[in-house]
């Protein structure tokens, strides 16, 4: 079994091949993390800005093959770096 610290986590987030290939080898169900790694990570998010939030959301989208809705235009700038799904309601 695994626990996870912060940083293996957001990199998980913003999709590190090398960290996700590894969860992949040891198992899911192998994995685990901690409120502590949660209050950082809610900490991190609250502390940073807006563009960045939009850069969570949209590594959180890719992660687990979400479509985001939203009609930010910063989601379509960081379709530049890595193509995901977007669409906007309004």
């Amino acid at each position: 079994m695994y626990l996870l610290d912060t940083n293996h986590c957001s990199a998980i987030i913003l999709g590190n091949v090398n960290v996700i290939h590894r969860v992949s080898e040891v198992g899911e169900n192998n994995i685990a993390t901690c409120v502590i790694v949660q209050g950082e990570l809610t900490f991190m998010m609250e502390k940073s800005q807006g563009r960045e939030n939009d850069l969570w959301i949209a590594a959180i989208a890719l992660q687990n093959n979400l479509t985001v809705v939203s009609s930010d235009s910063d989601f379509l700038r960081i379709q530049q770096v890595r193509k995901f799904a977007l669409e906007s309601w309004v």
